[in-house]
């Protein structure tokens, strides 16, 4: 069963702002949250050369586009890292973190949770800024207007949130985290019994009852072969290994 991840947030972040310079001779940035050429973009060069003048330095415009204005907002805060929630190091959300942080050029402060639930209390408490999390868990949360969503780490839109763009369309290419959960038994399981057992939860999740629930809750059922999903967890091995031998993350 896949479950795609989203960015939250517990509020709405600012969506530019003016990053002053820390000498006479370095440039200040307006950071634009928006992709150039739009009204926000056409604003800021319209004043950035006066203000050059007034200030006696250099004002450039800097486009920070994505994630519902969210990627500008954190720019700001590059200098100390933007604390981000997970469910535990290692997690899924965690390696969210790690890609979204380096495809959007961000420094970010893991702050990881013994599960989800105080993560969630936390981001809607404004403890930290934001957090990914499965869209299962999220959805009552974001229809009740509680968390809003800034992007979903996958390649295509969630059918349960189609007005969420991805964070690829946003300009944000590289973070793509599609979550699964799977049944596993002893490698020392009879072929017979596996497929049995196989078959028993294909019926489950081919069931009407159970399949409209699991897409009412933002799940994807998606039955497989036992076959199937050893390659899925192959692949993932791969994947994920290399990132965290890259980011050199261990567990607690």
């Amino acid at each position: 069963m896949r479950k795609t991840l989203i960015a939250l947030a517990g509020a709405v972040l600012s969506l530019s702002a003016v990053a002053p310079a820390t000498a006479q001779t370095k440039p200040t940035r307006i950071i634009v949250a928006f992709t150039p050429g739009g009204p926000v973009d056409i604003v800021a060069r319209t004043i950035s050369e006066q203000l050059g003048r007034e200030l006696n330095r250099q004002v450039v415009v800097d486009n920070k586009p994505g994630a519902n204005g969210a990627i500008g907002a954190l720019a700001m805060k590059r200098s100390e890292p933007t604390p981000m929630a997970s469910s535990g190091i290692g997690s899924i959300p965690h390696l969210a973190i790690e890609q979204f942080g380096d495809a959007a050029g961000l420094r970010l402060l893991h702050v990881p949770y013994k599960g989800a639930a105080q993560a969630i209390a936390d981001v809607m408490g404004g403890q930290v800024a934001a957090w990914f999390g499965d869209v299962p868990g999220m959805i009552t949360l974001v229809r009740a207007g509680k968390l809003k969503p800034l992007g979903m780490a996958a390649k295509r839109r969630h059918p349960a949130l189609p007005d969420v763009p991805t964070l690829e369309e946003q300009g944000i290419r590289g973070v793509d985290t599609n979550n699964w959960y799977a049944l596993f038994v002893s490698s020392k399981t009879p072929p017979a019994v596996i497929d049995s057992l196989n078959q028993a939860v294909r019926r489950t999740l081919a069931a009407a009852a159970v399949r409209e629930r699991l897409i009412g809750l933002g799940a994807d059922p998606a039955p497989s072969s036992p076959a199937e999903l050893a390659s899925l967890v192959a692949a993932d091995t791969e994947k994920w290994g290399k990132l965290i031998r890259a980011k050199n993350i261990r567990p607690d």
